[in-house]
């Protein structure tokens, strides 16, 4: 018997009042809000001189591909915030040159991030405590993935005995940087592909 006011769980179905009955929630419902709020799988490569730490087979030549996809889509993405056409299409450039990526990549430490198996950030610190790259593929920005890598660096300097690390920070990596404890040293003027740009050079004492 169902009382006016009281619920009962009956079979299948929860009662409710006056003989109303309301279905439990959907199992497929269920499960889908489980997936959404899943953890991403986030998965730190390390390559120290080109070689990869966990499998000495890998080499930092096999990801260039990857490496190049995550500086192409940071400077196209977040570039024109602060940047010229002109800029930008002269800074992108780079990517279509793997052996300059590369020949940074290949030397000191570097990282190459993916996140559910998509390339997502990427960053380098060389052997002298020089950050040479620090880039978030243009999907993933604003998620925390340059800072945890510029954490990252940052140890394995330290651990190295490094007494200080420097960056030539653009625009947007400037604040970043700032953040961890940077300080600016000097502004500077580059010349990049025939195009000048503004940066910074900055210094973290370790």
């Amino acid at each position: 018997m169902i009382e006016q006011g009281r619920r009962k769980i009956s079979g299948a179905f929860f009662r409710v009042g006056l003989g109303r009955r309301r279905p439990p929630p959907s199992c497929k419902r269920l499960h889908t809000w489980k997936r959404s709020f899943a953890l991403p799988m986030i998965r730190d490569r390390r390559f120290l001189d080109g070689r990869d730490i966990q499998d000495p087979m890998a080499r930092i030549d096999d990801v260039m591909g990857e490496v190049a996809d995550i500086y192409r889509s940071a400077v196209g993405t977040v570039g024109p915030a602060y940047y010229g056409a002109e800029q930008v299409a002269a800074w992108a450039r780079a990517a279509d040159k793997p052996t300059v990526l590369g020949q940074v990549m290949a030397s000191g430490l570097a990282l190459l991030r993916t996140v559910n198996g998509r390339p997502a950030a990427l960053g380098q610190v060389s052997h002298g405590g020089h950050i040479g790259l620090l880039y978030v593929h243009g999907a993933f920005t604003r998620q925390g993935h340059g800072a945890q890598l510029l954490v990252q660096l940052t140890d394995h300097a330290r651990r190295q005995g490094a007494v200080a690390l420097t960056i030539d920070a653009s625009y947007f990596s400037a604040r970043l940087a700032a953040r961890h404890g940077f300080i600016v040293e000097a502004e500077e003027r580059p010349d990049y592909a025939g195009v000048r740009f503004t940066r910074w050079r900055m210094r973290l004492t370790l």
